[in-house]
């Protein structure tokens, strides 16, 4: 979707119910992706960026962004940014919906 020409409701954007984990590509600039995710009830498995930081914004619900050396918890409207090389996860005990973003890599 092309960001620069469209207004994008993110509340809206994913369907209601689903799947415990649903994402979305919801904008992409020259060097930025912007995904909307929907976890209920799920851990994402351990990995790294090693080239690019990756941030979370939570926009409804609550999460823990995992590392090894410390557990971030972010509620609705709180951001964190993961630093890239740095082993993370995601987890979500209840439901919530956030908006990730990355760098492209080339």
């Amino acid at each position: 979707m092309d960001a620069a020409a469209a207004v994008i409701d993110l509340m809206q954007a994913l369907p209601a119910g689903g799947e415990a984990w649903a994402s979305l590509d919801v904008a992409e600039t020259e060097i930025r992706r912007f995904r909307l995710r929907r976890m209920r009830g799920i851990t994402a498995n351990w990995h790294a960026h090693e080239a690019a930081d990756e941030g979370f914004l939570v926009l409804s619900g609550e999460a823990v962004i995992d590392l090894d050396e410390e557990s971030r918890s972010l509620k609705a409207g709180e951001m964190t940014i993961i630093r890239a090389g740095r082993r993370h996860r995601a987890r979500v005990e209840g439901e919530a919906l956030l908006l990730v973003f990355d760098t492209i890599e080339a």
